[in-house]
């Protein structure tokens, strides 16, 4: 019993592994829209942050948040 679950046991994983990199690919397929003219790196960071429902980590030592931009 325990040599065959040995030897089943790779195939196993082999298919969890291609199963869940799948569910990562789908994940950076979503869309979304901005369109924001002259406002801070920081509220654009928070538009995708609802967008998305995913969070946007960053340093402000490395990040200049109150930069000003636009994104269309």
């Amino acid at each position: 019993m325990k040599e065959i679950i040995k030897h089943k046991f790779p195939y196993l994983l082999f298919f969890l592994l291609l199963f869940s990199s799948f569910a990562s690919a789908y994940g950076q397929e979503r869309m979304i829209t901005l369109n924001l003219s002259k406002v801070p790196l920081n509220t654009a960071l928070k538009e995708i942050e609802k967008q998305t429902s995913m969070s946007v980590v960053y340093n402000t030592n490395d990040v200049d948040i109150n930069r000003v931009i636009s994104i269309k």
